[in-house]
């Protein structure tokens, strides 16, 4: 038996995390008085004040669509794409249903934004229209003519950089199709560029159809282009950057691709609009239709309510058609995998899990339940995994955390609430969370509660205290919330005013920010709070 590793527990983790914050704004901000030291330790020790969480957060697995294979025979892909894709894009694997959905779009020629999450596989939405529509140039014969078919504009050069190595996997097996990457850093010098690239990639040269130089790129223009908005300007306004867009090597446009579009909103998003008309006119003649659009963000829009105003969006930018049935959303599976059937003891529970950490097998799993289970599973289990799955699957308190899961996240101790009976409810739902992250029917399957933690630290807006000698003795006299009246004066009829505590970082000594007038301290608007005055007597504080 081989023990698995530890995990995460979220709630020693964050309490450190938390207790580290905490050390490290009271170190930094040390007040050397001893009352004002205690209370702002007390203020930053209140429940919820400076974190928040642990947060669980279960995303249900995407709703799987046709396979690549299936596509292509369709005819919806180009063959080719099948001949040497097994590493990278398998041909026999499910894609995503929103992925088969922005591959039929793009292929029918509509513009597109796909506004689907982090890890959801938007590149390959793109990458393989534009890969399709350069294996149909070749079989027509015109992929050898230089110049830009696609122009993948990405809001920073780490982005760009990031998306290099997918487009050498992709384009690796077809030298006939190029590429290349035109933002500042590039080299002119073809020399000098292989160079650079070299030191950047371990010694290793370039793919025969990745142009790493400008000078390259302007003799032969690569088929995908890949630039920042900031460069685009550039190439628009230089003329020895014209064979990108005039004359035989500048006829050959088709799509517009911005990455994380949804940056482009305000005075960027206005300039970035102004650019893209000017390609259009430059490529097109300004003849709208001609060139297919396309946007992807991992935040835009929240579900298909929100199509609409999506659609506005992407019709302001590029300045081409956009419906709501042009935003492409995630397709999600349902959380839940079964009805409640049986229910774990917290003992069962502890057993399970401290049997899953010692690495027990099938078997042991099951037998570590079997009093609570009502009929145990009638076959066997090649994998652990696949037992647990089978187990948990309709146990009632897993069920009731996905139930509790799916209208989104929620703080850990309000999914301790399904635990009822547990002692620590809270520690058995990380428990249980755990179990769950590891029950896969197989390998290639979402696990039965996909779960991760987030924790939230919160800055304060500063500290603030009330100096008046009536102040309330039971009440604190500092607090982390911007007040200019002393809620605990203003309790018993007062109206103490309550500065901003400053300090020197040097000696810890106190001080409070505002002004002097007639000799009295009193509130200022920001542009006028360049005087920090030390407070000894609470009678020079003005409460009126």
């Amino acid at each position: 038996m081989t023990s698995r590793s530890a995990p995460l527990d979220p709630i020693a983790t964050s309490s450190r995390i938390e207790d580290d914050y905490r050390s490290y704004l009271l170190t930094t901000f040390h007040v050397a008085d001893a009352d004002l030291r205690r209370e702002l330790e007390e203020r930053l020790r209140e429940d919820g004040r400076i974190r928040r969480g642990p947060i669980v957060q279960a995303t249900p697995p995407y709703r799987p669509g046709r396979t690549l294979r299936a596509l292509v025979d369709e005819g919806v892909l180009h063959p080719d794409l099948l001949r040497h894709d097994e590493a990278v894009l398998p041909p026999d694997r499910p894609l995503y249903a929103h992925q088969e959905e922005a591959l039929r779009a793009l292929r029918a020629g509509r513009n597109l934004i796909v506004a689907t999450g982090t890890g959801s596989g938007k590149t390959e939405c793109y990458l393989l229209p534009v890969l399709d529509h350069l294996l149909r140039e070749r079989d027509a014969g015109t992929v050898g003519e230089a110049g830009v078919r696609a122009l993948l504009l990405y809001p920073m050069n780490a982005l760009a950089n990031d998306q290099m190595a997918r487009i050498r996997d992709l384009f690796a097996p077809y030298p006939e199709l190029t590429f290349g990457r035109y933002v500042g850093d590039t080299e002119h010098d073809p020399g000098k560029a292989l160079e650079s690239y070299r030191q950047q990639h371990g010694g290793a040269d370039p793919l025969p159809n990745e142009l790493i130089d400008r000078q390259s790129m302007k003799d032969a223009p690569p088929h995908v282009l890949l630039t920042n908005y900031a460069m685009l300007e550039y190439l628009l306004l230089r003329p020895a950057d014209s064979p990108f867009f005039d004359g035989p090597t500048g006829r050959h446009w088709r799509f517009v691709v911005l990455d994380e579009v949804h940056v482009y909103d305000g005075a960027r998003g206005a300039e970035l609009g102004m650019l893209l008309r000017r390609v259009r006119d430059r490529v097109h003649a300004s003849e709208r239709g001609r060139l297919q659009c396309i946007g992807t963000s991992a935040t835009l829009g929240r579900g298909a309510e929100d199509a609409p105003a999506v659609a506005a969006f992407a019709r302001e930018l590029f300045d081409e058609a956009f419906a709501a049935d042009d935003v492409v959303l995630p397709q999600r599976l349902p959380l839940r995998h079964g009805e409640s059937e049986w229910k774990l003891t917290p003992a069962a529970l502890d057993e399970l899990h401290a049997r899953w950490r010692q690495g027990a097998d099938a078997d042991e799993l099951i037998a570590a339940v079997a009093e609570c289970l009502q009929a145990p599973p009638s076959r066997s289990f090649d994998r652990p995994e696949a037992a647990l799955h089978e187990l948990l699957r309709t146990e009632h308190h897993v069920v009731e955390v996905q139930h509790a899961l799916e209208s989104g996240s929620k703080e850990l101790h309000a999914v301790a609430d399904v635990m009822d009976g547990f002692p620590d409810p809270a520690r058995a739902v990380v428990k249980l969370v755990d179990l769950c992250i590891a029950a896969r029917p197989d390998e290639r399957s979402a696990s039965l509660v996909p779960a991760r933690y987030h924790l939230f630290l919160r800055a304060s807006e500063g500290a603030y205290v009330c100096w008046s000698g009536d102040h309330p003795a039971d009440q604190p006299r500092l607090v982390l919330d911007r007040h200019q009246v002393c809620p605990a004066c203003a309790g018993v009829g007062g109206e103490s005013r309550m500065f901003e505590l400053a300090f020197c970082r040097h000696c810890g000594v106190d001080y409070a920010v505002g002004t002097l007038e007639n000799g009295r301290l009193v509130h200022a608007p920001a542009h006028q709070r360049h005087l920090v005055h030390v407070l000894r007597d609470p009678a020079t504080v003005d409460d009126e």
